[in-house]
Protein backbone atom coordinates (compact mmCIF):
# COMPACT_ATOMS: atom_id res chain seq x y z
CA UNK A 1 0.00 0.00 0.00
CA UNK A 2 1.31 3.48 -0.93
CA UNK A 3 1.46 6.16 1.79
CA UNK A 4 0.12 9.38 0.40
CA UNK A 5 0.24 11.30 3.69
CA UNK A 6 1.81 14.79 3.37
CA UNK A 7 2.76 17.41 5.98
CA UNK A 8 4.13 20.98 5.94
CA UNK A 9 6.44 20.57 8.97
CA UNK A 10 10.26 20.45 8.35
CA UNK A 11 12.02 17.20 8.88
CA UNK A 12 13.77 16.63 12.23
CA UNK A 13 17.53 17.49 12.43
CA UNK A 14 20.06 14.81 11.78
CA UNK A 15 21.80 13.77 15.00
CA UNK A 16 25.57 14.41 15.03
CA UNK A 17 27.81 11.54 14.32
CA UNK A 18 29.94 10.03 17.03
CA UNK A 19 33.51 11.47 17.21
CA UNK A 20 32.74 14.79 15.53
CA UNK A 21 32.82 18.04 17.56
CA UNK A 22 32.38 21.70 16.63
CA UNK A 23 35.53 23.67 15.63
CA UNK A 24 37.06 25.20 18.80
CA UNK A 25 37.57 28.67 17.30
CA UNK A 26 37.55 30.40 20.64
CA UNK A 27 40.94 28.81 21.59
CA UNK A 28 42.82 30.67 18.79
CA UNK A 29 42.04 34.13 20.21
CA UNK A 30 44.67 34.20 23.09
CA UNK A 31 47.45 33.05 20.77
CA UNK A 32 46.64 35.71 18.21
CA UNK A 33 46.49 38.32 20.95
CA UNK A 34 49.93 37.29 22.28
CA UNK A 35 51.53 37.41 18.81
CA UNK A 36 49.99 40.81 18.15
CA UNK A 37 51.38 42.22 21.40
CA UNK A 38 54.87 40.85 20.59
CA UNK A 39 54.85 42.43 17.13
CA UNK A 40 53.70 45.79 18.53
CA UNK A 41 56.40 45.75 21.20
CA UNK A 42 59.06 44.89 18.63
CA UNK A 43 57.97 47.77 16.42
CA UNK A 44 58.02 50.19 19.37
CA UNK A 45 61.50 49.08 20.47
CA UNK A 46 62.87 49.32 16.92
CA UNK A 47 61.44 52.77 16.41
CA UNK A 48 62.72 53.92 19.80
CA UNK A 49 66.22 52.63 18.97
CA UNK A 50 66.30 54.57 15.71
CA UNK A 51 65.16 57.74 17.50
CA UNK A 52 67.84 57.32 20.19
CA UNK A 53 70.65 56.77 17.67
CA UNK A 54 69.51 59.76 15.63
CA UNK A 55 69.44 62.07 18.66
CA UNK A 56 72.79 60.72 19.87
CA UNK A 57 74.48 61.37 16.54
CA UNK A 58 72.94 64.84 16.37
CA UNK A 59 74.22 65.72 19.86
CA UNK A 60 77.70 64.42 19.03
CA UNK A 61 77.82 66.42 15.82
CA UNK A 62 76.70 69.54 17.69
CA UNK A 63 79.39 68.99 20.34
CA UNK A 64 82.10 68.57 17.70
CA UNK A 65 80.96 71.71 15.94
CA UNK A 66 81.07 73.56 19.27
CA UNK A 67 84.63 72.40 19.89
CA UNK A 68 85.70 73.48 16.42
CA UNK A 69 84.12 76.87 17.05
CA UNK A 70 85.97 77.17 20.37
CA UNK A 71 89.24 76.26 18.63
CA UNK A 72 88.64 78.99 16.06
CA UNK A 73 88.05 81.50 18.85
CA UNK A 74 91.32 80.50 20.53
CA UNK A 75 93.24 80.78 17.26
CA UNK A 76 91.72 84.20 16.65
CA UNK A 77 92.79 85.35 20.11
CA UNK A 78 96.32 84.09 19.46
CA UNK A 79 96.42 86.04 16.20
CA UNK A 80 95.29 89.15 18.06
CA UNK A 81 98.10 88.59 20.58
CA UNK A 82 100.59 88.44 17.73
CA UNK A 83 99.56 91.71 16.09
CA UNK A 84 98.25 93.75 19.02
CA UNK A 85 100.30 96.20 21.06
CA UNK A 86 97.56 97.17 23.50
CA UNK A 87 98.57 96.81 27.14
CA UNK A 88 95.33 95.16 28.32
CA UNK A 89 95.33 92.75 25.38
CA UNK A 90 98.90 91.73 26.13
CA UNK A 91 97.97 91.06 29.76
CA UNK A 92 95.16 88.78 28.61
CA UNK A 93 97.60 87.07 26.27
CA UNK A 94 99.94 86.49 29.19
CA UNK A 95 97.18 84.77 31.14
CA UNK A 96 96.30 82.65 28.11
CA UNK A 97 99.91 81.56 27.62
CA UNK A 98 100.22 80.76 31.32
CA UNK A 99 97.25 78.40 31.06
CA UNK A 100 98.76 76.84 27.94
CA UNK A 101 102.05 76.22 29.73
CA UNK A 102 100.23 74.47 32.57
CA UNK A 103 98.31 72.25 30.12
CA UNK A 104 101.43 71.45 28.08
CA UNK A 105 103.26 70.51 31.28
CA UNK A 106 100.56 68.00 32.22
CA UNK A 107 100.48 66.57 28.69
CA UNK A 108 104.27 66.25 28.62
CA UNK A 109 104.26 64.38 31.92
CA UNK A 110 101.62 61.98 30.58
CA UNK A 111 103.57 61.46 27.35
CA UNK A 112 106.75 60.86 29.29
CA UNK A 113 105.08 58.22 31.43
CA UNK A 114 103.53 56.55 28.36
CA UNK A 115 106.87 56.57 26.54
CA UNK A 116 108.59 55.07 29.57
CA UNK A 117 106.07 52.25 29.76
CA UNK A 118 106.05 51.58 26.01
CA UNK A 119 109.84 51.20 26.03
CA UNK A 120 109.45 47.81 27.66
CA UNK A 121 110.80 48.86 31.05
CA UNK A 122 109.11 47.44 34.16
CA UNK A 123 106.98 49.88 36.12
CA UNK A 124 105.66 49.47 39.62
CA UNK A 125 102.90 51.71 40.94
CA UNK A 126 104.38 51.69 44.45
CA UNK A 127 108.04 51.94 43.33
CA UNK A 128 110.40 54.81 42.61
CA UNK A 129 110.97 55.99 39.05
CA UNK A 130 112.41 59.01 37.24
CA UNK A 131 112.72 59.91 33.57
CA UNK A 132 114.26 63.32 33.00
CA UNK A 133 114.09 65.47 29.86
CA UNK A 134 117.09 67.67 29.18
CA UNK A 135 117.02 71.45 29.67
CA UNK A 136 119.08 73.81 27.53
CA UNK A 137 121.39 76.04 29.58
CA UNK A 138 120.31 79.65 29.76
CA UNK A 139 123.81 81.05 29.15
CA UNK A 140 127.42 80.06 28.72
CA UNK A 141 128.45 77.67 31.47
CA UNK A 142 131.66 75.80 32.14
CA UNK A 143 129.83 73.07 34.08
CA UNK A 144 129.78 69.58 32.62
CA UNK A 145 126.69 68.48 34.57
CA UNK A 146 123.49 68.44 32.55
CA UNK A 147 120.34 70.13 33.88
CA UNK A 148 116.83 68.74 33.56
CA UNK A 149 113.37 70.18 33.06
CA UNK A 150 111.47 69.35 36.22
CA UNK A 151 108.04 70.27 34.82
CA UNK A 152 108.37 68.05 31.74
CA UNK A 153 109.88 65.02 33.49
CA UNK A 154 108.46 61.99 35.27
CA UNK A 155 109.26 61.74 38.99
CA UNK A 156 107.80 59.32 41.54
CA UNK A 157 109.40 58.89 44.96
CA UNK A 158 112.60 60.45 43.61
CA UNK A 159 113.66 64.06 44.24
CA UNK A 160 115.32 66.37 41.74
CA UNK A 161 117.85 68.91 43.03
CA UNK A 162 117.91 71.81 40.60
CA UNK A 163 121.15 73.39 41.73
CA UNK A 164 123.47 70.40 41.16
CA UNK A 165 121.15 68.86 38.55
CA UNK A 166 121.04 65.57 40.45
CA UNK A 167 118.48 62.91 41.30
CA UNK A 168 118.18 62.26 45.04
CA UNK A 169 117.25 58.78 46.23
CA UNK A 170 114.34 58.66 48.67
CA UNK A 171 113.66 54.91 48.82
CA UNK A 172 116.76 52.67 49.10
CA UNK A 173 116.99 49.58 46.94
CA UNK A 174 118.31 48.09 43.72
CA UNK A 175 117.88 50.49 40.78
CA UNK A 176 118.34 50.28 37.05
CA UNK A 177 120.11 53.51 36.05
CA UNK A 178 120.35 54.66 32.42
CA UNK A 179 121.32 57.66 30.31
CA UNK A 180 121.27 58.61 26.64
CA UNK A 181 123.26 61.45 25.11
CA UNK A 182 123.34 62.54 21.45
CA UNK A 183 126.49 64.37 20.36
CA UNK A 184 126.35 66.65 17.34
CA UNK A 185 129.94 67.93 17.23
CA UNK A 186 133.44 66.60 17.75
CA UNK A 187 135.82 68.02 20.35
CA UNK A 188 139.24 68.79 18.85
CA UNK A 189 141.28 67.50 21.79
CA UNK A 190 139.35 65.23 24.13
CA UNK A 191 137.05 62.26 23.40
CA UNK A 192 133.27 62.46 23.64
CA UNK A 193 132.16 60.80 26.86
CA UNK A 194 129.19 60.71 29.23
CA UNK A 195 129.49 59.66 32.89
CA UNK A 196 126.97 58.95 35.65
CA UNK A 197 128.33 60.05 39.00
CA UNK A 198 127.09 58.96 42.45
CA UNK A 199 127.57 61.26 45.42
CA UNK A 200 126.96 60.45 49.07
CA UNK A 201 127.66 62.33 52.28
CA UNK A 202 131.36 61.40 52.38
CA UNK A 203 132.40 60.38 48.86
CA UNK A 204 131.75 60.55 45.12
CA UNK A 205 132.30 57.67 42.72
CA UNK A 206 131.73 56.76 39.08
CA UNK A 207 128.82 54.45 38.24
CA UNK A 208 128.85 54.34 34.42
CA UNK A 209 130.98 55.72 31.62
CA UNK A 210 130.34 55.57 27.87
CA UNK A 211 132.48 56.84 24.98
CA UNK A 212 131.20 58.05 21.63
CA UNK A 213 133.00 58.24 18.30
CA UNK A 214 131.92 60.49 15.42
CA UNK A 215 132.92 61.01 11.82
CA UNK A 216 132.58 64.15 9.74
CA UNK A 217 130.39 66.01 12.25
CA UNK A 218 127.63 63.44 11.99
CA UNK A 219 125.39 63.07 15.06
CA UNK A 220 125.89 59.97 17.15
CA UNK A 221 123.98 58.67 20.19
CA UNK A 222 125.47 56.74 23.10
CA UNK A 223 123.45 54.78 25.66
CA UNK A 224 124.49 53.20 28.93
CA UNK A 225 122.67 51.45 31.76
CA UNK A 226 123.19 49.14 34.71
CA UNK A 227 121.83 47.87 38.03
CA UNK A 228 123.18 49.36 41.27
CA UNK A 229 122.40 49.34 44.95
CA UNK A 230 121.45 52.89 45.95
CA UNK A 231 120.99 54.13 49.48
CA UNK A 232 118.80 56.93 50.80
CA UNK A 233 120.10 60.51 50.31
CA UNK A 234 122.55 59.47 47.54
CA UNK A 235 122.62 61.73 44.47
CA UNK A 236 123.09 60.82 40.80
CA UNK A 237 124.13 63.24 38.07
CA UNK A 238 125.07 63.02 34.38
CA UNK A 239 128.22 64.72 33.09
CA UNK A 240 129.36 65.20 29.48
CA UNK A 241 132.54 66.36 27.77
CA UNK A 242 131.09 69.70 26.73
CA UNK A 243 127.48 70.93 26.78
CA UNK A 244 127.98 72.78 23.51
CA UNK A 245 128.50 69.46 21.73
CA UNK A 246 125.20 67.72 22.49
CA UNK A 247 121.66 67.73 21.12
CA UNK A 248 119.17 69.20 23.59
CA UNK A 249 116.10 67.61 22.03
CA UNK A 250 114.01 65.78 24.64
CA UNK A 251 114.08 62.58 22.58
CA UNK A 252 117.84 62.72 21.98
CA UNK A 253 119.21 63.23 25.51
CA UNK A 254 117.62 61.72 28.64
CA UNK A 255 118.47 60.45 32.09
CA UNK A 256 116.53 58.20 34.47
CA UNK A 257 116.23 55.29 36.84
CA UNK A 258 113.66 52.96 38.36
CA UNK A 259 113.60 50.71 41.41
CA UNK A 260 113.51 46.97 40.76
Amino acid sequence: MINTFHTSLPPPPVPPRQGLHPRPGIRVTPLLWFLSVIMILQMVVTFGGFVYLFRKSSMLQTELQGREYDDLIVLKRLQECDVSSDYNTLLDCGKLLSKYRSIISKVSQAEGKAGFLSAGMPFYGSGAVAHMTVERPSGSSASQTLKWNRDHSLLMKVEYLTSPGALKIVVPGDYYVYSQVTFTKVHPKIPLVQTIMRKSADKEDLLLKAFCSMRDEEAHTSFQGGVFRLEKEEQLSLNVTDMKLINFDVTATAFGLFRL
